[in-house]
């Protein structure tokens, strides 16, 4: 039982990924195994959730199908708590009456609405771009930017730690990627002069994220523009998390860029942080709009965005680009400092910058994975992150931050965690040397 446990704690999902056999059973049984062993012992970071109320700092929660209970919550991306916002719901229902729930086409066909092109102009104008296409959702968004615009015979470097939407397209459209060490611009320009001298009429793209969710860090976008511009390359620039709910206008990492030349970028994002929707968009020059069209998959062979998406995320638009928005942008920065100085004052370490997520340094990977079973136990909701999603012993609990969260319930949380983590290191302890006994 001990051993199993041990298992449990330290064998990585990644270790299933070479699937073998000729059968269902035979392919991915040992995956299900492993799986069913972490449930066993609570300590599977995806386990089943299921929440029975509205999202918010307080949710109704049910664990792996247990009896409903309230939990602190941390985990939800809704950083400006719009998603519960009374006119935001009002937007939506007042537009069902008018335009129904479904778009039921592809937006090539007749899946766009008058809502489409009015939020499509409100962004374009917004990033002070020629053009807005939107997608279903941020993923097919930031998947689709690079499947239509790069070909076979283009070049990508990405930084190594972009999402994966960015990654799976990269493998999409060409076998010629490479990945620069995160945030290192020195490794970029070494790959960026390598490759423009041994081929100097090819499309090079580089890649990059506004805010990387896992280390809450920003690249120095004006050097990145600096490299992109000296050895004519294309950038283009996922805005997903940084978009709404940061910088003094609500414009994120663009606001370090704003006398910029941006005509070789191309910005893509999501409403899905910010914006309480799904949906996502991708903004440049209009040169660009038919490549996407005609040749992103996502866009071109999924359903339109529906009416009500639409309509929430043009009215959070209007909220977020206001006072109201200014104001809640406050709300979510004092959040943000006031989370992360009762963590470090209760003896944690936070990655990164200020920003709506808050990593958690936890490190050992079994350590975080008992913890991930501890906070469940102190009706606490945060997203653990461990390996491959973070490097090996680097393990971290991601808090999403919202404006209206109230300072005692981020000190609750950090007490929580404080708890959980003491606990688990002892049941740790208990597990280790109950094995090395038996061993012997």
């Amino acid at each position: 039982m001990k051993t199993d446990f041990l298992n449990a704690l330290n064998v990585c999902g990644l270790d299933f990924i070479r699937i073998k056999g000729k059968t269902l059973i035979e392919r991915h049984k040992p995956l299900d195994d492993f799986t069913i062993l972490r449930n066993k012992f609570g300590v599977y970071s995806c386990a089943n959730r299921v929440i029975n109320t509205k999202v918010t700092p307080h949710v109704e929660v049910e664990v792996d199908h247990r009896k409903s209970e309230k939990f602190l919550n941390f985990s939800s991306q809704d950083y400006l708590g719009l998603a519960q916002n009374e006119d935001v719901k009002n937007a939506v229902k007042n537009i069902i009456d008018e335009y129904g729930i479904h778009a039921a086409s592809s937006p090539i066909l007749t899946g766009r609405n008058k809502l489409t092109e009015t939020l499509e102009n409100k962004l374009a104008e917004k990033f002070k771009a020629e053009q807005c296409l939107l997608y279903p959702t941020g993923w097919a968004a930031c998947f689709g930017v690079i499947a239509s615009l790069v070909t076979e015979l283009d070049y990508i470097i990405v930084d190594a730690l972009s999402h994966n939407s960015l990654q799976v397209a990269c493998k999409y459209s060409t076998s010629h990627v490479q990945k620069f060490r995160h945030n290192d611009l020195e490794h970029l320009e070494k790959l960026l002069k390598k490759r423009r001298e041994s081929e100097p009429n090819a499309g090079i793209f580089v890649i990059v994220e506004g805010l990387y969710s896992m280390n809450s860090d920003m690249p120095d976008l004006k050097n990145v523009l600096r490299l992109v511009n000296k050895y004519e390359a294309i950038l283009i620039l996922d805005v997903a998390h940084d978009f709404g709910a940061m910088g003094q206008k609500g414009l994120g990492i663009l606001e370090t860029v704003e006398n910029e030349n941006l005509e070789n970028v191309v910005i893509c994002g999501s409403f899905s942080k910010s914006f309480a929707s799904n949906g996502g968009f991708v903004v440049g020059q209009k040169v660009i709009r038919q490549q996407l069209i005609v040749f992103s998959p996502t866009y071109t062979f999924s359903n339109g965005i529906s009416p009500m998406q639409s309509a929430a995320a043009l009215k959070c638009f209007e909220i977020i680009f206001s006072k109201e928005g200014d104001v809640l942008r406050k709300k979510l920065k004092d959040n943000i400092n006031f989370a992360i100085k009762e963590f470090n004052k209760n003896g944690f370490i936070t990655n990164g910058i200020p920003s709506p997520i808050v990593p958690v340094h936890i490190g050992a990977d079994d350590l975080a994975r008992l913890m991930s079973k501890e906070i469940i136990n102190q009706r606490l909701l945060a997203n653990l992150a461990e390996y491959p999603g973070v490097p090996k012993k680097q393990a971290i609990f991601r808090f999403q931050l919202m404006s209206n969260h109230t300072q005692k319930q981020i000190s609750d949380a950090v007490q929580r965690m404080k708890t959980a983590k003491e606990d688990a290191a002892s049941t740790l302890k208990e597990i280790i040397e109950d094995t090395q006994v038996n061993v012997l």
